[in-house]
Order: C-alpha cells, then structure tokens, then sequence
C-alpha cells in the first residue's frame, strides 16, 4: 500500500513537472541567401521549441571583396520576442530570408471568491518597439541596380476557453534604385506602439497570450548589375513583450493575474532584467549569535554536570 500511495505521488509529481506554462518557438529559414557569395555557405534554418530561452542564429558568409553578406537572428523568452536580420550586397544579390520569434504564456487569472465563473474582460498590455530600412544603389552605367523590403510583422493572440482574439500591425520599408549614373534610393521607419488586445474570458480556465514576431528581409540586385547596391534591416532587440513598465493585463477590480516564472502579481518578469541578490533580513544575524551563545552555554552546564557526577 505504501509503495503504491508513493508511485501516485510520484507519477503526480512528474506530471506537474512536465506541464509547460510557456513554449517559445523560433523558427529561421524558409528562404535563403541566394546564390554565392551569398549563399555559400547557406543560411543556417532551425527550428526549435522548447520551454525555456530559445535563441538561433544564421550567418552567411563575406567573400574577399565584402560584396555579401547576411545575418538573422531570432529570440523568445518567456514572454518577450525579438528579431533582427541583416542583408547588403553587389550585384547577383537575390536574397529572401525570415526568421519567426513567438513566447505562448499560460496564464491564470485569479478571481475574488464566488466568483472564478463569470465573465470578465481582459486586456493585454504589451510593448512594441523597433526599426525597418531598406537602401539601394544603381550602377553608374546603367539604369538597374538594387532595391530591397523589409519587413516588420507583430501579432499578439489571446485564447480562452474556446474563444480567441488577435491584433496586428505591419511596418514595411522599401527602396528600389533605376535611376542612371548612381541614383540612391532609400526608406526606412523607427516604431514603438502600444498593441492591445482584448477578450472576455471565464477566470476558471486558464488564458493562453501569445506574442508573435516574424521579420522578412528581401534583397533584389540586377543580374546585369555588376555595381549596384542594396541593404535591407530589421532591428528589433527590445521588442515585443508584455509591458514592463506597468501591469501585465488590465483587470478589473480585485482580479489579479499570475503565470509561472512570467507573471507575479499581474507584473511580468523581465527575462533580460538583471537578478537582484535578496538581502538577508536583519534579524538574522543576531539569531545567529544567539544560538552560538545557547549553544556554548548548554555544552558548559553539561560540563559541569560530569564534574559533580
């Protein structure tokens, strides 16, 4: 009976263990860098899923002349994203990579009593910031050259006991450069907005956010174009998460919200945030010194006590 009662705890145990209150995904690839110089080597395309950081990175690489080169690199982390490519190049420069971060938080919305069944509306207050720019250069004796687009893609889904809501937002940037004898083109955009979305949800069952970040870079040089030149970027390291400056969700009053490693007390932990070392209480030195002090003066009466004996 006691190694059965043992084998329950401890099946129940392990399956509380392996329960995942976040996934984070990054997904690199679906494309590559083109023809050599820029794709040899090729981009590195990797995909993972797993419960804690998950980071990749491709890099391609830079012939003797730096006539190509590209990078990409995506992160999640337990409700944080972020993205950043890079492609530039010269000429036979064809180039089309993504890379995709998304963190998918399980989280609990705490209720007054009597009250975990009805319905309540939730807000997710998250923050988005980065940056997109594209650049291209004609060849100066012709009229093509290199463009390129870059793209930025946010989404934020809220899903709750078969209900579900999303918000996006698109930023692009594109140049394209034809003009003869060395014309320039080049767009670009700095960005930071709030992007909330909203859900009525049934406290007693668990709310599933998810942040979802994808970056397209996309690189266009002329194969008659020995000289033109184009670069594409999308530069988001602080960039899609929930708030940290404030709460994590908008509740209504005497509601609170908690995810495990994510979220206390409807405030998110930064996962880039330095940890700060907890202070021992003050108190405690002096209970130290305390049970030194009974400890030497129970070991004298003991002493004592054989002496007499």
């Amino acid at each position: 009976m006691v190694k059965r009662s043992l084998s329950i705890c401890l099946a129940v145990l392990f399956a509380a263990g392996a329960h995942a209150a976040t996934v984070n995904r990054v997904v690199i690839g679906e494309g590559g860098l083109g023809a050599a110089p820029c794709g040899d080597p090729p981009l590195k395309i990797d995909t993972s899923s797993v419960t804690g950081v998950s980071e990749e990175s491709g890099t391609a690489g830079v012939n003797l002349f730096g006539t190509c080169q590209g990078f990409v690199k995506g992160v999640a982390n337990n409700g944080f994203t972020a993205v950043r490519g890079l492609i530039d190049g010269t000429g036979h420069a064809n180039s089309v990579v993504t890379v995709t971060a998304s963190s998918r938080v399980e989280v609990t919305i705490m209720a007054p009593p009597g009250l975990a069944t009805q319905l309540i509306p939730v807000t997710v207050n998250p923050y988005l910031s980065g940056s997109v720019s594209a650049a291209g250069l004609s060849d100066p004796l012709s009229v093509v050259g290199a463009g390129g687009v870059a793209t930025s893609f946010a989404e934020i889904v809220l899903e709750n006991a078969g209900t579900r809501s999303a918000n996006s937002r698109r930023i692009t940037a594109a140049a394209s450069a034809s003009q003869r004898n060395g014309g320039m083109d080049a767009d670009g955009a700095n960005y930071t907005s709030d992007l909330g979305a909203s859900l009525t949800v049934r406290p007693s069952q668990p709310l599933f956010v998810t942040f979802l970040l994808n970056g397209v870079l996309q690189l266009n040089a002329s194969p008659n174009s020995a000289n033109g030149y184009g670069v594409v970027s999308v530069e988001a390291d602080r960039t899609f998460s929930f708030d940290p400056f404030g709460p994590a969700l908008i509740l209504p009053a005497g509601y609170s919200a908690f995810a495990e490693g994510v979220i206390v007390d409807n405030r998110w932990i930064d996962p880039r945030a330095p940890v700060a070392a907890v202070p021992l209480p003050a108190t405690l030195p002096l209970l130290a010194t305390t049970l030194v002090l009974a400890g030497v003066a129970r070991r004298r009466r003991a002493a004592g006590m054989a002496r007499r004996g």
